[in-house]
């Protein structure tokens, strides 16, 4: 966490009118590890949690608050001496990995409690949007985890989502082998949204009919979406 505080600048990050599309839903899977070799400090919490706080270094976005103006222009703010700080946590579970593995996976059989957080973005106690959520549930017997992780859709999509998950793997590996945290990969993540039309050929830019209606398209329940509160949609 010392690493985090100190590393993390304050910075605003605008989005576009497609972050807003799905601004009130949550990325989330269940990730599974059995623990075959039952080693005492399987996945240890330790590692989990500081690779986990080096993660939001690279993606500071996932930091910060979401803010919407009147005419739903929205931004993320991170304020370095006010972030918002994803949760993280732990708890134990009296469900065996076998018995997971043994329904398929099956969601019936997770363990109660799994998901900290719902399909739909919402405010917490605190009254701020968590921007990702992480649970790491243990096993019964030491058998195995049960990770969820859930990311705000307006902060990035599938393969943000996937990008911050394998990064925060890769960090994870880092620190369990031995290396020196100063010398990890670098991890060239941009969340300019201008970047992708920058990036996009000439025919691919023009708008089809059915999106720019979409997105320019108004009337009097779109002018209340854009004025309400995304906390308390």
């Amino acid at each position: 966490m010392d690493k985090l505080l100190l590393g993390v600048q304050s910075q605003t990050i605008d989005l576009c009118s497609f972050d807003l599309v799905p601004s009130f839903v949550n990325i989330s899977y269940y990730f599974h590890y059995s623990n075959d070799a039952n080693e005492p400090s399987f996945m240890s919490i330790e590692n989990l949690r500081e690779s986990f706080y080096l993660t939001l270094l690279d993606f500071p976005i996932l930091l910060g608050r979401l803010e919407i103006d009147g005419s739903g222009h929205a931004k993320v703010v991170v304020d370095k001496n006010n972030l918002n700080i994803p949760e993280f946590k732990e708890s134990l579970s009296n469900v065996h990995f076998r018995d997971l593995q043994a329904s398929g996976f099956s969601w019936d059989a997770l363990p109660e409690g799994a998901n900290t957080v719902g399909a739909v973005t919402t405010a917490d106690s605190s009254g701020d949007i968590k921007p990702a959520s992480a649970h790491i549930v243990r096993l019964l017997d030491n058998s195995g985890i049960v990770l969820f992780v859930s990311v705000a859709h307006y902060a990035v999509d599938g393969i943000g989502y996937c990008e911050f998950v394998n990064r925060w793997a890769e960090i994870c590996r880092w620190i369990r082998t031995g290396h020196l945290v100063n010398e990890l990969p670098t991890c060239h993540c941009s969340f300019e949204r201008r970047t992708i039309l920058d990036k996009l050929p000439d025919d691919r830019k023009a708008l089809d009919d059915p999106t720019r209606e979409l997105i320019t398209g108004t009337g009097p329940l779109v002018r209340w979406l854009a004025w309400i509160s995304p906390k308390t949609r």
